[in-house]
């Protein structure tokens, strides 16, 4: 597969950042997840979809990640 945007196309940064600040600073919001926390829960969720889980496995897996890791049900 190769890209060709049309000429006109926008630009698109090769590095784009999230900055949380302004939330932590203006709501107090925190993050529920540490780093390490939330890569395992990504690697498991992959780890899964490599292994053939189905969508509704997945979303019930992505649920009950977020229940255990926020108190709150999805």
């Amino acid at each position: 597969w190769r890209a060709d945007p049309p000429a006109d196309a926008p630009h698109e940064a090769t590095l784009l950042t999230l900055d949380s600040s302004r939330a932590i600073d203006r709501l107090g919001w925190r993050p529920a997840l540490d780093l390490d926390q939330a890569l395992a829960l990504t690697v498991d969720w992959y780890r899964r979809w490599s292994d053939g889980a189905g969508a509704a496995d997945l979303r019930d897996l992505m649920a009950a990640q977020i229940a255990a890791s926020t108190g709150v049900a999805v």
